[in-house]
């Protein structure tokens, strides 16, 4: 008896929640697209295009929802089981509070789960290729994501990075420093020509360069036309 009242308070939770979802989904889609769409019109896009842009930036707007649409289908389910006298029923069957909305908070659990998946596995690479459709597809933007500096400083675990130029999206560095210190004291440096991020290995490329250790009485200088350094633990990016 006991999982079957269960699962009658867990089954009462999902149909609010799923018109919430769809409900507020929609209101910020459309409240998105009536935004766009005087560039639309403007663009002329191919159908596909423009569809293909709907379905990629949905799971962005179903993404912010989630929330509240959990909070109305707690609110409509558990206002629903006090007006109709289910809860004074459940008590008087004894059943206590705690029991009683333990399916909710099971419910609660399964959609902070799912929308942990969908906010970091889902919506993110499918927000970005509808960015890419927008920006390079329809208004025909072709350096709309470029990242590129000049004049750079910054610093990983050890050491002190300078470069003349760096490029993002290459994942390219030109005419490099790299300074490492202990106790404020400069204890090696590279100096490269260029210097290119391998992912698979995680490791930079420098190419034509020196290595100049200031750790002993007298500096010792070698040069390399091709050495790979792992000072860096991540993606730069």
């Amino acid at each position: 008896m006991r999982k079957v009242f269960f699962r009658y308070i867990f089954f009462q939770f999902w149909p609010p929640f799923f018109f919430g979802l769809g409900v507020f989904s929609a209101l910020i889609f459309f409240g998105m697209l009536f935004d766009k769409l005087n560039t639309f019109i403007n663009m002329n896009p191919k159908l596909s295009l423009f569809v293909a842009y709907l379905f990629c930036q949905l799971p962005y707007y179903t993404n912010q929802v989630f929330p509240m649409a959990s909070l109305l289908a707690t609110l409509f389910a558990l206002g629903k089981f006090l007006k109709s006298g289910e809860w004074k029923a459940g008590l008087a069957g004894g059943y206590r509070p705690l029991f009683i909305i333990s399916p909710f908070i099971l419910c609660s659990i399964i959609v902070s789960i799912f929308h942990l998946g969908w906010q970091e596995l889902v919506s993110p690479p499918l927000y970005k290729k509808s960015q890419g459709i927008y920006n390079y597809k329809i208004k025909e933007n072709a350096t709309w994501n470029r990242f590129e500096k000049k004049n750079i400083s910054f610093s990983v675990p050890g050491y002190i990075v300078s470069a003349l130029r760096f490029d993002g999206n290459k994942n390219e560095m030109q005419k490099i420093i790299a300074d490492k210190y202990s106790k404020d004291r400069l204890i090696r440096q590279i100096v490269a020509e260029k210097g290119r991020w391998d992912s698979g290995k995680r490791k930079w490329i420098f190419f034509n360069g020196t290595v100049i250790d200031y750790s002993g009485k007298m500096p010792r200088i070698k040069r390399f036309s091709f050495e790979k350094f792992s000072f860096f633990y991540s993606n730069p990016l």
